[in-house]
């Protein structure tokens, strides 16, 4: 008579299984978790003893449940239905000889998140009992003694939580003892720290784990969790490593979140990004923003001269960041509450900050962004076409001046300008130029005779009117020469 593992395996013979270990080991490798699961079921994978492929299914079963919830695919009391499945494939896995300590981990974290925490609890025991000496276990007991101490908080149970979280505690105290190289005990340690307020406790501890192995230090979460204050852990980082473009990249990103900013260690660690890695362009936006940030500083401590500079730095940066990511930065604008009218004045403001440095490039890109922002904004294109007037862009130049005055008709210095490019520029079109220096004359007139105009805006008309017969009297004798 066949025993149940004699039938399983006359069933599902042992090749099979290890081509269906394989293809769903490729499938893990780029989180394809239900092709994976799928490959191991249909191999007959739930109905051996096998602890390595139980423990890979139930695995697999962990992660793709996980990112069913991440989708939106999983929901409700489908959520609790898939982690105890997965505990059920885990814990037929632990009762196999050849079981791995991240076997009781696995089945200890499935039934946590099937909102079985003193369930939870039994696999811990059960894989110390074997692997007494498994940091990963004494991590997973405080893991799960640190949601029960939260837990009995919620309920109004202090003094219980405060046990198990003491308790907790001392579980990250024994893994970082039994694996004195591994930094991951002091970096939950360091986490635990941050739940309880203790940001200074949080910090020493992450700074503990990078002196036991700075490469098991996750600088993302490093600042996930401590933000500004994470900028000395990857300091510490660097020092024992070295600097490349993702450690650099979130130094510059910790000092960033920092109140008050320096200025100085987020410039130098994101240009190093970008020194490092020249793909990294987004750096070029917490290099706009530091600058911006900087400068107006600069500014409310009276030191004009310095702002200043600090807004033209700002204005290269962010033009160079539009250059390279204009569909998300417009993006940005057009999901802002106010519809991007704040981004776009920014950019207006910046531009002329570029302009009074000769820098018209960046003034172009500014001036493209509020354009595409904007596009009813006359001024704003009406900037773009004199932007592109004195980067020697004649073309690009009108096409900007003849929006402006398709937008405002009735504007004769917008007139005046559109002409001027037909004039001294293109040298094209001298009948329309006379007709757009005639529109700007009339236009001038009838506003002044009109009366009633804002102090700024008749001065502005009168610039015009003069301009205008200036420019048309140069035209009619053929001058060609502008200034």
């Amino acid at each position: 008579m066949l025993t149940t593992l004699t039938l399983a395996l006359f069933l599902f013979p042992q090749s099979d299984l290890d081509a269906a270990m394989a293809s769903a080991e490729a499938h893990a490798a780029k989180a394809e978790w239900s092709a994976a699961v799928s490959v191991l079921r249909d191999a007959g994978a739930e109905d051996v003893d096998d602890a390595k492929v139980l423990g890979a299914l139930g695995r697999f079963i962990l992660r793709e449940t996980e990112a069913g919830i991440a989708s939106g695919a999983i929901s409700g009391f489908e959520i609790n239905d898939a982690f105890s499945d997965a505990a059920w494939v885990l814990e037929k896995a632990c009762g196999a000889s050849d079981a791995l300590a991240a076997d009781f981990v696995n089945w200890s974290e499935a039934q946590l998140n099937a909102g079985n925490a003193e369930l939870a609890l039994i696999p811990v025991g059960d894989g110390l009992a074997k692997f007494s000496n498994s940091a990963a276990l004494y991590m997973q007991k405080a893991r799960v003694l640190g949601s029960m101490s939260r837990d009995a908080l919620e309920g109004g149970n202090v003094k219980k939580a405060a046990k198990l979280e003491a308790d907790s505690g001392a579980a990250l105290t024994k893994a970082a003892a039994v694996e004195p190289k591994n930094a991951t005990p002091w970096i939950r340690m360091g986490e635990q720290a941050i739940l309880a307020g203790n940001r200074e406790k949080a910090i020493s501890s992450w700074l503990e784990g990078v002196k036991r192995n700075a490469t098991g230090v996750d600088l993302g979460r490093a600042v996930q969790w401590l933000q500004s204050d994470a900028g000395g852990v990857i300091d510490a980082v660097i020092a024992e490593l070295g600097s490349d473009a993702t450690r650099e990249w979130y130094r510059g990103t910790a000092y960033f979140a920092a109140d008050p900013m320096p200025w100085e260690s987020v410039r130098d660690a994101f240009k190093k990004v970008l020194e490092l890695n020249p793909q990294f362009l987004n750096a070029y936006y917490y290099l706009s923003e530091g600058a911006m940030r900087e400068a107006t500083r600069l500014q409310q401590n009276g030191d004009d001269r310095r702002s200043a500079k600090g807004f033209y730095i700002a204005a290269k940066y962010l033009g160079l960041y539009i250059d390279s990511f204009a569909a998300t930065y417009l993006a940005s604008a057009k999901a802002a509450g106010d519809g991007g009218a704040g981004m776009v004045t920014k950019a207006k403001w910046l531009a002329g900050h570029a302009v009074t440095n000769g820098d018209f490039k960046a003034a172009i890109s500014l001036m493209d962004f509020a354009t595409q922002a904007a596009p009813e904004d006359v001024e704003a294109w009406n900037n773009l076409g004199f932007f592109h007037r004195e980067a020697g862009n004649a073309i690009e130049a009108e096409a900007g001046y003849a929006k402006a005055a398709e937008l405002s008709p009735n504007d004769p210095q917008v007139l005046n300008d559109w002409a001027v490019i037909y004039h001294y520029y293109l040298k094209t079109e001298d009948a329309k130029a006379l007709g757009l220096y005639e529109q700007s004359i009339d236009l001038a007139n009838k506003l002044l005779s009109k009366g009633g105009l804002e102090s700024e805006e008749e001065a502005r008309v009168r610039v015009a009117l003069r301009d205008a017969t200036n420019n048309q009297a140069k035209l009619k004798k053929g001058n060609r020469r502008n200034g």
